[in-house]
């Protein structure tokens, strides 16, 4: 499987990011791109259109405030290969509450002129190391195939273009959920959200995952 790990970015990454990055294990086609912008969904679009028209089977969707466990990327592309074609791996929000960045519940409507955008958290009661269905998931680690995106792109529409009420990531659940692709959360792959300090489950206030 040829993968293409795409980071977005601003400026500068963490030092927690670029280490999980050196000690990543790797599949024999693995490629980098780094894409520099201040509007994330014209980088992860720049990104995605790479993917396809360079021939990669998939991506690898690394945010730069992430610690990614070693073994993120092969296991994501094995499940890959398996069939499924969104992945995402588990991880917390940085801001209280501290939730998962994950939904099982999602819907956006367009009605006498406005938008109702719900996204509801997953709540702690979910199988840990298991995968689950979801409705969406954020893109701090997350594995989807390059066929979707261009299904994406070829049949709903530019695929990270933010629509009212929601940001590039659940912009492009919406679409994939459209065109009726499953996203499944990987809750063995545990990550670290970095910021003043590193958010992860036992930060949960829902209490401890399980």
């Amino acid at each position: 499987m040829k993968i293409l790990i795409g980071i977005p970015c601003f400026d500068m990454v963490h030092t927690g990011f670029m280490q999980s990055m050196l000690d990543l294990q790797k599949t024999p086609e693995t490629s980098y791109t780094v894409v520099k912008n201040s509007l994330v969904y014209e980088a992860r679009n720049i990104i995605a259109l790479n993917a396809i028209e360079h021939g990669f089977d998939a991506v690898a969707w690394f945010d730069s405030d992430m610690r990614i466990p070693k073994y993120a990327l092969v296991r994501m592309a094995d499940e890959l290969e398996s069939g499924f074609e969104f992945v995402s791996g588990l991880y917390f929000t940085r801001a209280k509450p501290i939730r998962p960045v994950a939904y099982d519940q999602l819907s956006w409507k367009y009605e006498n002129g406005k938008v109702d955008a719900v996204a509801k958290n997953i709540s702690c009661n979910f199988p840990v190391g298991g995968i689950i269905p979801v409705e969406a998931v954020g893109f701090g680690c997350c594995m989807t195939s390059t066929r979707l995106l261009k299904r994406v792109r070829d049949e709903v529409g530019l695929p990270f273009a933010p629509m009212p009420g929601f940001g590039e990531d659940l912009s492009f659940c919406w679409r994939v959920k459209q065109l009726g692709v499953g996203i499944w959360l990987d809750t063995g792959i545990k990550c670290g959200h970095l910021g003043q300090k590193e958010y992860n489950e036992n930060d949960f206030e829902g209490g401890v995952v399980g």
